[in-house]
């Protein structure tokens, strides 16, 4: 699978490798491997949360994230 880890997602790791790049890399034991991996983590948790945050001062929190209050 030639395609980035996520094609919504603008971090280094999805915009400079593949699926089946990263994937080699685990398999092979490789440090870059959890660095690309952490880097995108990274990325996606700070979006979440800039989220949560934008929802939280806009009074949606409570309607946008009502799924994980009950």
């Amino acid at each position: 699978d030639f395609a980035p880890l996520d094609e919504t997602c603008a971090c280094y790791a999805c915009q400079n490798f593949s699926r089946a790049y990263i994937s080699h890399l685990v398999r092979s034991q490789e440090i870059l491997a959890y660095t690309l991996l952490s880097i995108h983590n990274i990325t996606e948790l700070i979006r979440f949360t800039q989220r949560i945050r934008e929802a939280i001062l806009s009074d949606r929190f409570a309607t946008e994230f009502a799924h994980w209050l009950d």
